[in-house]
């Protein structure tokens, strides 16, 4: 029987000191630089989806880290930023990084899990609030989707269709909490954003189906939402975001499939 404190023997005090070593080694070598040229942000990298993807995510999206910088030109320190699929945080950690305050939802524990641990890094927890929930229309239990669990992977997905852009076998299922957006907002007194961001892979209109209240907030001044073509009908999102008092001013091609909307109040 293994045994702990002064009673540990030599052979697993020496197995404990050498765990507690190769952590830290581990937690030293897997930080690496993001992409993002005004100032250091580090992220945790331990597979190649994070280290090929994720760390350049400023190369990926240059249309979302120019809106983020623009929008932080014009409006006061401490405005809200919300990231709603934000993965491991590399757009949420830009956001703070501009003085933002951040709420981040992400529902895979994976990419949570990295969210979080990415914020710590960079001393921005204070900054950024993450929630491990997913959002729709409507309230309740369901299980999320994972095609691939790692963290940095975007193959996972909740949506009311139960429909996703890329073909392959369900490797997991995971219960989530899932909520309508006005509501979260709602229970926990949430702030309004100013910015809202929305990457969800086919949940998009769930989204703002259930954001009724905050898109006619006139305290929310802009949106960028990530809009597959397979999955959704653009018009649809259009028509609730013309509603709400926006208007398109940028289009910004992402792939055969997939395009950014970039909506700001009329």
């Amino acid at each position: 029987m293994r045994t702990f404190g002064a009673a540990a023997t030599i052979k697993d005090r020496a197995w404990l000191v050498g765990f507690k070593l190769m952590a830290r080694f581990n937690e030293m070598a897997s930080r690496f630089q993001l992409d993002y040229e005004r100032q250091p942000i580090r992220m945790v990298a331990t597979n190649v989806r994070e280290y090929n993807t994720r760390l350049l995510s400023c190369a990926k999206e240059p249309e979302m880290v120019e809106w983020i910088e623009s929008w932080a030109s014009q409006l006061p320190a401490g405005s809200g930023f919300m990231d709603v699929g934000a993965n491991v945080g590399a757009y949420s950690l830009i956001a703070a990084a501009n003085r933002f305050k951040v709420v981040s939802i992400e529902p895979s524990y994976a990419n949570y899990n990295r969210l979080c641990e990415n914020a710590r890094i960079n001393n921005m927890s204070q900054n950024i609030l993450s929630l491990p929930v997913a959002l729709s229309s409507s309230n309740k239990i369901a299980n999320f989707k994972f095609l691939e669990v790692l963290a940095g992977s975007s193959r996972c997905y909740y949506n009311e269709k139960n429909a996703y852009h890329l073909k392959g076998a369900i490797n997991f299922e995971s219960q989530v909490m899932v909520y309508r957006l006005d509501d979260l907002i709602a229970q926990f007194n949430l702030p309004i954003p100013s910015l809202l961001k929305i990457d969800v892979d086919g949940g998009e209109l769930d989204v703002v189906s259930g954001a009724t209240n905050l898109l006619k907030a006139p305290e929310l001044r802009s949106a960028m939402i990530e809009i597959g073509h397979s999955l959704i009908n653009p018009d649809d999102i259009l028509q609730v975001m013309d509603t709400s008092g926006f208007k398109v001013v940028g289009k910004f091609f992402r792939d055969a499939e997939t395009d950014n909307y970039r909506f700001e109040r009329k």
